[in-house]
């Protein structure tokens, strides 16, 4: 196990919790019946192991490495054993580790795994792209932002001259619909052409 010292009282503090107890049990049967007992026993000792962090830090394209299946499969034949001397306690059980696959259910598998990569590469590759094309997408539309920011401030700059104009505009029509202002009252014309009479012998005598 991943842990040669095992702290007995904390594994009975970490079961007091009833409900946890029951909602893991109801994973684990989800787990049983997706798979099946052997698989999820072997695999929960596998985790508790002190391989378990190791394993599943694998990548994904672990199966065509032969060392890696070795492993495994030695670890599994382990667990194996141990769980069934659990089980069955008076069970004799042969050390010698089955064949993890004949040749032809070899080849399929090595066939599967390069179908595999080469979908993850076409996935790896498509990802890629589309990061590109977002990024392109987004210095678009930083681009499109700032030309609407110059616009809008362009509309507010000739809206503020549009109402001064019209407010010249206004004053202006205001004053020409005045009225002069006179400078002198009109005179008489009658009594202008008397005094025009009465100016004239007396230009004549000079």
């Amino acid at each position: 196990r991943a842990d040669s010292f095992i702290d007995e009282a904390r594994w009975h503090r970490d079961v007091t919790d009833l409900h946890r107890i029951v909602d893991t049990m109801k994973t684990v049967w989800l787990s049983i019946q997706h798979a099946n007992e052997p698989v999820v026993r072997v695999a929960l000792e596998l985790v508790c192991s002190r391989y378990g962090k190791g394993i599943l830090q694998w990548p994904h394209t672990w199966w065509p490495d032969e060392e890696k299946r070795k492993l495994l499969k030695g670890l599994v034949h382990s667990c194996l054993k141990d769980i069934l001397r659990f089980l069955k306690p008076g069970a004799v059980l042969d050390d010698d580790e089955p064949p993890l696959e004949d040749e032809d259910a070899l080849a399929a598998a090595q066939q599967r795994a390069v179908e595999w990569e080469e979908k993850y590469n076409e996935c790896e590759q498509a990802r890629q792209i589309l990061e590109v094309q977002l990024a392109n997408a987004q210095r678009e539309s930083d681009v499109a932002n700032a030309k609407v920011e110059e616009l809008e401030q362009s509309v507010q700059k000739y809206r503020e001259e549009l109402k001064q104009l019209r407010a010249d505009l206004a004053a202006a029509k205001a004053s020409a619909a005045r009225p002069p202002s006179p400078s002198s009252p009109p005179g008489n014309p009658q009594e202008e052409q008397e005094e025009r009479r009465r100016s004239t012998p007396s230009q004549q005598q000079g």
